[in-house]
């Protein structure tokens, strides 16, 4: 979902004679931090189908270490404040993912809605590291990926609502520095 914020973002702030340009005046310190949570959360995924004990055995941990970056990452950043809803977003899902396990509960609900039935086994087996199906008994249902954007959305997906609040805050962020500061020069 924060892929298509930020292409929706980009071309929403061309349309407005945004300059792409303007993203890299943003004030952004230690960028690093942020490319390394999300190298982490990538890895995790992408390694967590492989049936590496390696993965299967850290990757509760090393979710945690990628927020713990995220949330340094977003705190040394307050400066700019769309940092700050982006924050409300990521701690959304944290609290979703660490109060049930370090993995994000997943509405069966909604993936039905968005025509992906066939994660249903995937997540019941345990083998995809980040993300599990909500269970009656979990904590923050309500804050796990329980919306859909189904077909014919080019890319259907299931999402929570830290999702969008920090899509929201990444669209802002964008249009911001496309568009607000470019039209200050």
């Amino acid at each position: 979902m924060l892929v298509d914020a930020v292409i929706a973002s980009v071309a929403v702030g061309k349309v407005r004679k945004g300059s792409i340009k303007g993203l890299g005046k943003m004030p952004v310190k230690k960028p690093y931090l942020f490319a390394a949570a999300f190298l982490i959360q990538f890895l995790i995924v992408y390694l967590g189908g492989k049936n590496l004990p390696f993965v299967d055995l850290y990757a509760p941990h090393l979710h945690f270490i990628s927020f713990c970056m995220l949330f340094t990452a977003l705190w040394i950043n307050r400066h700019i404040w769309e940092m700050k809803l982006i924050g409300t977003g990521v701690l959304c899902n944290f609290i979703a993912i660490f109060t049930n396990g370090g993995q994000m509960p997943v509405s069966t609900e909604a993936l039905e809605r968005s025509e992906m039935l066939y994660l249903v086994e995937l997540l019941k087996s345990n083998s995809y590291p980040t993300h599990t199906l909500m269970k009656q008994h979990m904590n923050f249902k309500f804050l796990g990926d329980v919306f859909s954007l189904p077909p014919p959305y080019p890319r259907p997906r299931v999402f929570s609502i830290g999702d969008v609040i920090m899509a929201i805050g990444l669209f802002l962020l964008i249009q911001h520095y496309m568009v607000v500061k470019n039209q200050k020069q």
